[in-house]
């Protein structure tokens, strides 16, 4: 009788824990300790890179030192194209481009397109009053007839003249160094094909409402321990999944060499471009990278509500299995998922997250298989203690790799660790029924909740817009 006790206890706690431990648990041990074990051969590589160009590895005081910071100085400073693809973006398009007037990096060398695909705001009058207050900075506006954001991105990159094309959002805005410390990392690693930079939110700001407060919070950290730590582990092993569209980087090269670049078979075009660009300069260049420049960083604003966060993450998840559908031909057989970088990633998010669903909608039935009360919430609570020991993990892991304000920031919100679990379990559902979307309905680019049908606007552009593109400078 008491082995069958025993064994009844074991297997309760063992299935209600198996998935904090074995999936994310594990995943995020080995994240963390293939970083720091990799430290010695990504020097080697970095030296590698280096000895290639004629320069010298800068020595780092610590073993967690960022690439860049190990790089030289700039010597020469070839022309930089970024482009903005704009969609009604009047509100937040003057930080971007003022952020970009600021840059460390020599004005001469930069040129900025801006491409409108029919907006019908006053985003034009944004961009000419810039143009207007910064006569020495070559800017560019271009008007589309086709909606989307990846035709906006192609007509930017083929109107481009730049060594290396940036992909800028209208809603972020750049480090003073970000271009800077961006070219730098091309410039003395001649094997890196394609970079993101390092996402961060703004400073989340007190607010009325305690929730979205508490929210914003949880955002940021979440991006702070992505980009940090995650891109970082991706970088490692040479698998980044996504170049950002928040802020990308490519040599004009690699990106121009394809038969095609962004479309919109997805709603994730920047996820397919990844894969697709990953193939291709593989095939020219099996030693090239694909990887992220956390010290060339964007800042995003945190997101404005609820359903917003639930279309983004829909949006995310659902490009996820619409791109590695696309890709379906490289995970043929039974190892297949294992051997892609698409694979490993929706085998963990989506194959291995379905227990979360049976356990969630099993909870009420616990009582009526005659599990009493105090057990129940004793493994929930159990299973609870698991995440947040999870999070302290990538908690401690960003505190040692991040420069010292993000350091006092992190000081500052220790206690999130207490929170994060609660909000990647509603993430969680957010990217379940994005998975659900991909499967019951077409593909279309908004996926907000109280607004399904995307709509394509007309645009609307002037007399004068018409005319052609306007330079500044």
């Amino acid at each position: 009788m008491f082995a069958v006790r025993t064994i009844n206890v074991f297997l309760f706690w063992g299935i209600w824990l198996l998935v904090p431990l074995l999936v994310d648990g594990i995943s995020a041990v080995a994240q963390l300790v293939s970083i720091y074990i990799g430290q010695t051969a990504r020097r080697r590589r970095l030296a590698a890179d280096l000895k290639e160009t004629g320069a010298f590895l800068v020595p780092g005081r610590r073993r967690w030192t960022s690439r860049s910071r190990e790089l030289p100085p700039l010597q020469r400073f070839p022309l930089v194209t970024v482009i903005i693809p704009i969609h009604n973006g009047s509100h937040t398009l003057r930080r971007t481009l003022d952020s970009l007037a600021v840059q460390t990096y020599p004005r001469d060398s930069m040129e900025i397109i801006c491409v409108d695909n029919g907006s019908v705001d006053d985003c034009f009058k944004v961009f000419f009053a810039f143009q207007t207050q910064n006569p020495g900075l070559r800017v560019v506006w271009i008007p589309i007839e086709r909606p989307g954001k990846a035709a906006a991105l192609n007509a930017g990159i083929y109107s481009s003249a730049g060594t290396y094309i940036l992909a800028v959002d209208a809603d972020v805005s750049l480090a003073e160094d970000a271009v800077y410390e961006m070219i730098r990392s091309f410039e003395y690693r001649p094997r890196l094909a394609a970079a993101t930079g390092a996402i961060a939110v703004t400073a989340p700001k007190r607010e009325p409402n305690r929730f979205m407060e508490i929210l914003h919070v949880c955002e940021a950290f979440e991006y702070l321990s992505a980009f940090r730590v995650g891109r970082r582990y991706q970088s490692l092993v040479n698998s980044l999944y996504t170049l950002s569209g928040a802020f990308s980087a490519f040599r004009r090269d690699a990106l121009l060499e394809g038969s095609h670049l962004y479309d919109s078979l997805t709603v994730s075009e920047d996820t397919k471009l990844t894969f697709d660009l990953r193939a291709r300069v593989r095939f020219r260049r099996p030693d090239a990278t694909i990887e992220c420049v956390d010290t060339a960083l964007a800042f995003a604003e945190p997101i404005p509500s609820l359903a917003a966060l639930y279309s983004q993450r829909l949006r995310w998840q659902r490009g996820q299995v619409e791109v590695t559908a696309l890709h379906s031909a490289e995970q043929a057989g039974l190892s297949g998922p294992l051997r892609t970088v698409s694979g490993r990633i929706l085998l963990a998010d989506h194959t291995l997250a379905f227990p979360r669903l049976i356990w969630t909608f099993l909870l009420p039935f616990l009582f009526l298989l005659g599990y009493s009360p105090t057990v129940v919430v004793t493994a929930v609570v159990a299973m609870y203690v698991a995440y947040v020991l999870i999070e302290v993990l990538f908690y401690l892991a960003a505190y040692h790799y991040v420069e010292r304000p993000d350091q006092a920031w992190l000081k500052s919100i220790g206690w999130i660790v207490l929170i994060m679990p609660l909000f990647r379990f509603t993430i969680y559902w957010f990217r379940l029924a994005g998975i659900l979307h991909a499967v019951a309905e077409p593909q279309r680019w908004n996926t907000h909740p109280l607004d399904q049908e995307a709509k394509a606007a007309k645009p609307a552009v002037s007399p004068t817009r018409r005319a052609g593109t306007t330079r500044g400078g």
